[in-house]
């Protein structure tokens, strides 16, 4: 049997993932974590299957060095931070370095795409959902944005600049 350890908070969207596991014929127990002890385990390593969100970044760099290069030193210390899983593969960290270096941009995207195909052929990571973000309001609403790549941030974009115009 598996263990699903999910942060406590979490919602019915667990539960979902919890009930379509079952559904497929996976025996999986749901253990719901306190936020600290979550993300101690998720740093150390400490499981067999998470929840883990993240967004769909406007450049790959910004997202595929952090996450899926290869740190040993904080992997074996068990302290993990963007590369939850794990994930170490040579070759990825290599062609993820040469497309950081280069301006061209014909030549970043496929050296992104051959990181890309790897990824998908190892399968560090399952994505189970993507949720799309959008936002609808009323035209009385004023000041609400959000950052170039449609992400809400609380403190920067949002609702903290927000007010209604009677």
């Amino acid at each position: 049997m598996m263990r699903l350890k999910p942060p406590k908070g979490g919602g019915r969207c667990f539960y979902s993932a919890h009930r379509a596991v079952l559904d497929a014929g996976i025996k999986l127990k749901l253990v719901v974590l306190e936020g600290a002890t979550y993300r101690e385990q998720q740093r150390a390593g400490n499981f067999q299957m998470i929840l883990y969100g993240g967004d769909i970044p406007s450049d790959p760099d910004d997202v595929y060095l952090p996450e899926y290069g290869c740190d040993e030193k904080s992997i074996q210390a068990k302290k993990r931070t963007n590369n939850v899983s794990g994930y170490c593969n040579k070759e990825i960290d290599r062609l993820l370095v040469e497309a950081r270096k280069t301006t061209d941009q014909k030549k970043r995207y496929e050296l992104y795409a051959k990181v890309a195909r790897i990824l998908h052929d190892d399968t560090p990571e399952l994505p189970l959902v993507y949720v799309p973000r959008f936002f609808t309001y009323n035209d009385k609403v004023k000041g609400f944005s959000t950052n170039g790549d449609g992400r809400f941030n609380a403190v920067s974009f949002g609702l903290s600049r927000v007010w209604v115009d009677r």
